[in-house]
């Protein structure tokens, strides 16, 4: 755990952190001192050297822009897994970020999944894939969305009915489930995978 910083030195830390977000690269002693408001590279320094004995930032010598941001959690979120079979329990620790498709897809309300099963197989969502979801707690007939049923969180097609929520799988061997007990979290915007 991180030791707690403030004034200055996490003045300095959050502006870091921003111009390694916005340019994928840190700034230099000079862009910190007229950011923060110091007059001398010294005092950056000061408070540089106090970041990284506090573990938030690694100094690197020799090198211009030497500084490298521990945990910088930054992009998509990779929550978990979900199922694209039978439901599973929900898992809603991050596990991961994905930082190069921020682009893409944004970076607020957007979270993915990991995808277990074959369900979707129809859809091209496959067993392994990454589902991108966009929160929202509402969704249209045929969307694609993250559904959880009695804490179990599945990827399906989203239908309204008079018996319930009916989501239905894209692969024959599985079945639709309906349920009066369902909580969407989300729709499936896109789907990444590795070759």
């Amino acid at each position: 755990m991180n030791k707690k910083i403030s004034g200055k030195t996490e003045e300095i830390y959050k502006f870091i952190k921003n111009k390694v977000k916005e340019n994928n690269y840190p700034p230099t002693l000079r862009e910190i001192a007229i950011e923060v408001g110091l007059n001398s590279t010294w005092t950056v320094r000061y408070h540089l050297k106090k970041l990284s004995d506090y573990g938030y930032i690694k100094l690197k010598k020799g090198v211009s822009r030497g500084i490298e941001i521990f945990n910088l959690n930054t992009g998509i979120p990779i929550l978990g897994r979900i199922s694209a079979g039978r439901p599973e329990e929900a898992i809603e620790n991050v596990e991961n970020y994905i930082s190069d498709l921020t682009d893409f897809f944004g970076m607020f309300d957007i979270f993915a999944l990991k995808v277990k099963g074959d369900s979707m197989e129809g859809e091209g969502i496959k067993d392994n894939d990454i589902v991108i979801v966009k929160k929202q707690p509402v969704a249209n007939n045929g969307d694609i969305v993250a559904a959880m049923i009695d804490g179990e969180v599945t990827v399906k097609f989203f239908y309204h009915t008079q018996k319930g929520i009916k989501l239905v799988p894209a692969n024959p061997a599985y079945k639709p489930i309906v349920s009066k007990n369902v909580k969407i979290l989300g729709k499936v915007t896109g789907v990444i995978r590795k070759y």
